[in-house]
């Protein structure tokens, strides 16, 4: 099987929770490549692991922070199920056993400081202190681990369960200064291959789908932070981001002119190596492609097809015109440019049922001598031909690396080949017939990136151990992939992208490929990375590797506003409203507002008039909130404010004494975004920082380090002395409902 699964119907409200624990133990945990946890809700899944399991009981704790989705789930609060699954490793009995599943609604205090192999905070800080002892981040690490310890004061002075979304938000703010310091401890390993997947062709984008740089801008900044290799995703069945003659061109090649080409100048002064990445069999259709490229492919009979004759769009493996056509642009590309490496992905077929042309057909009974009489009944799982049809479907495959091998050496002997393969390779090998230990043994390819996708650093040092295993031939290298870049925006825990390559070093291997730069990276992981793990030389601080600016940008200054007329509560924070007085104006004399757009295109939002709303965060009066629909994101452009000046006049305010927002937030589960309105912005690229509101309240942190410029922006300086108004807003949408509450908005000192 390619897993195996135990599921449990249940109804629960798992909104509050914070973490999950569950104990397994097996009689031979060899056998088993992974075991992963899920939670069912509504049309889709919570996805969590994997998840330890030893000969001896072994107790996992996974954040469900930390959860990736699969399809479109409800919400933590409608789980209708729970789902334990298991994946072999080898094909061996064994029998596991589950001692609990339980649930927990508040972080404990250890959580502050159990990162790098510490247990609690004391530990933590004593271990990180001394190791920064007369070093030159010795200031930074003192700095985060005094900030830690000062959350962890503030938290455990709260205790009441109306507190606990405060508490833990005040536990995991802590935790992420931890981390913090954890990477900026540790020490570079140099000529390392440290290589990123660059998902779109035609250049960088965020959270959302907007590109905010081209690759002359992003290149620069990636080897700043220690990069010296890339991976642009520049050729796909159904589309190429450069002139091909072979396959369909980008729309953007006609105006912006050819990406890779530019990926290439701005990459080679750099020192930076590129592997072009080609997807294979795959159209990218409405995409990345133009719409409709697979039709003619479709007329033509070269599309898979199911057991059941129904078409997948997938070109078919088995029809040689396919082949020829794929082989046709790696040559064109590799001919054409001066490429490191030609980089296949999806070289695999989409199952292990395969596809059912009568190419496949034909091709099978040449390649087995036989006749399938009954098709394709007979090479179905029972069938009588069936591991036949498996070893067939892995010698397509097989075949094509071959090919694409001897075609690339006739071209230039020094170009490399390299594969992205699935990470345990019995499961690659029986699930997609993708048997890359053989490809790897006969020397077929340079190098492979086995894409260890997982938030569990222990797990991902297990994992990467068993591919080492399968090893046999010492020239082709091992570069596993790491998962920076999670769904939703999210990105990998600090301390577990720290571990992670940690591993890969201590494992005895050349590299990493991180998957997969997004521009949110550069708030991130990766200025702490390039830090300590990812630094060329000497100890930098981190501040100056925070959002570089074009070097030939001229960020404008902005004046200097009136201080801020707040009070400071005891630990230096600055109460701007709880809204329990009731009324819209705030305690620095501003007032709170609503504006939407007047274009007519379906934007609503209320109440109207604005209002405070019964029921706050932490068991008070009152909060403030709006919600609606937001029209179609497009010209002359949709847009919900929700906003508060800082001063009775609407004067510019100075916000260079604070350090950010903190506040409690609670809606739909979608994504928000606070703006500081500056008066020195003057096209309407002021800086933003976005943020998740969940259907219960929680804790919401934003440093002024976290606020953004829009990529098109004219660059302004990052100092906030200026501000008029806050702004909250839906981030992303586009003709869908929203709904945001906020509460307990405050300065941080």
């Amino acid at each position: 099987m390619a897993r195996a699964s135990w599921d449990l119907d249940v109804e629960a409200d798992l909104s509050q929770v914070q973490q999950l624990l569950i104990a397994l133990k097996a009689t031979d945990p060899t056998a088993l490549a992974q075991v992963t946890l899920f939670f069912r809700s509504g049309r889709g899944w919570f996805r969590l692991g994997p998840v330890a399991v030893g000969v001896d009981w072994a107790e996992t704790v996974l954040d469900k922070s930390q959860a990736a989705t699969e399809g479109t789930p409800t919400g933590w609060h409608a789980i209708d199920g729970v789902r334990l699954s298991l994946s072999p490793g080898e094909r061996r009995d064994v029998s596991v056993d589950l001692a609990e599943l339980r649930v927990r609604d508040q972080l404990p205090l250890s959580h502050v400081g159990a990162v790098g192999g510490q247990l609690d905070l004391a530990g933590a800080t004593l271990a990180f202190a001394a190791q920064a002892e007369g070093r030159a981040q010795q200031a930074d690490v003192t700095k985060r681990l005094d900030q830690a310890t000062l959350l962890s004061r503030q938290a455990a002075g709260l205790n009441d369960a109306q507190d606990s979304a405060w508490r833990n938000g005040l536990i995991r703010e802590g935790r992420a200064r931890m981390a913090e310091a954890y990477a900026m401890l540790q020490t570079p390993k140099p000529d390392e291959f440290r290589g990123l997947w660059l998902h779109d062709g035609d250049g960088v984008r965020a959270a959302g789908t907007a590109r905010v740089k081209r690759w002359k801008e992003a290149l620069p900044e990636m080897a700043a932070l220690g990069y010296n290799a890339v991976l642009p995703n520049v050729l796909w069945s159904g589309v190429a981001f450069y002139p091909s003659s072979v396959v369909p061109n980008h729309a953007g090649v006609r105006t912006d002119g050819d990406y890779l080409q530019e990926i290439l100048d701005a990459a080679k002064p750099l020192g930076m190596k590129v592997h072009a990445w080609k997807v294979m069999w795959q159209f990218s259709d409405a995409q990345r492609a133009p719409p409709g490229v697979a039709e003619p492919f479709r007329q033509a009979g070269r599309l898979q097809l199911d057991a059941h004759g129904r078409e997948l769009p997938w070109l078919c493996p088995c029809d040689e015109r396919n082949q020829r056509y794929e082989l046709d642009a790696i040559q064109e590309l590799a001919s054409r440019y001066a490429v490191d490496g030609i980089h296949l992905d999806y070289i695999r077929w989409s199952g292990n049922a395969g596809s059912f042309t009568p190419a496949c057909r034909e091709g099978f009974e040449a390649w087995s001598r036989s006749k399938v009489v009954k098709w394709p009944q007979d090479v179905l799982e029972g069938g009588q031909q069936a591991a036949q049809w498996q070893d067939y479907m892995r010698d397509v495959v097989t075949g094509f690396v071959r090919r694409t091998r001897l075609a690339l050496k006739a071209i230039r002997p020094g170009l490399e080949l390299s594969v992205a393969v699935f990470p345990d390779a019995t499961q690659a090998r029986q699930s997609v017939q993708q048997d890359w230990p053989m490809w790897a043994a006969e020397g077929l390819i340079d190098w492979l990136a086995t894409m260890t996708y997982t938030q569990d650093a222990a797990g991902f040092k297990a994992a990467v151990q068993r591919q080492q295993a399968t090893m046999r031939n010492p020239a082709v290298k091992l570069y596993p992939g790491v998962q920076f870049t999670l769904d939703a925006g999210r990105v990998l825990a600090l301390e577990s992208a720290v571990d992670q390559v940690r591993a890969v070093r201590a494992l005895g291997l050349g590299g990493f490929v991180a998957f997969e730069w997004r521009d949110t990276l550069l708030d991130t992981i990766a200025p702490y990375l390039r830090a300590g793990l990812l630094r060329p030389g000497g100890y930098m601080p981190v501040a100056g590797f925070l959002r570089q600016q074009p070097a030939d940008a001229r960020p404008v200054s902005p004046e200097r506003g009136r201080a801020l007329a707040l009070s400071p509560s005891a630990d230096g924070s600055l109460l701007l409203d709880d809204f329990e007085d009731g009324d819209l104006r705030n305690r620095a004399g501003g007032q709170w507002g609503l504006d939407i757009d007047a274009s007519q295109m379906g934007t609503l939002a209320g109440p109207l008039p604005l209002r405070t709303q019964p029921g706050g965060a932490l068991g008070s009066q009152f909060s403030l909130g709006f919600k609606g629909h937001l029209g179609p994101n497009r010209a002359p452009w949709s847009y919900a404010l929700l906003h508060t000046s800082l001063s009775a006049d609407r004067a510019p305010v100075d916000l260079s004494s604070v350090s950010g927002l903190r506040f409690l937030a609670k809606g739909d589960g979608g994504t928000y975004q606070v703006v500081l309105r500056q008066r020195v912005v003057k096209d309407s690229g002021y800086f933003r920082a976005v943020f998740k509101a969940t259907r219960n309240w929680s804790l919401v942190t934003l440093r002024w380090s976290d606020f953004r410029q829009p990529g098109w922006a004219q660059p302004v300086e990052s100092q906030f002395s200026d501000v008029s108004l806050l702004e909250f807003s839906p981030s992303g949408l586009s003709d869908e409902d929203f709904e945001l509450s906020i509460d307990q908005m405050t300065f941080l000192p």
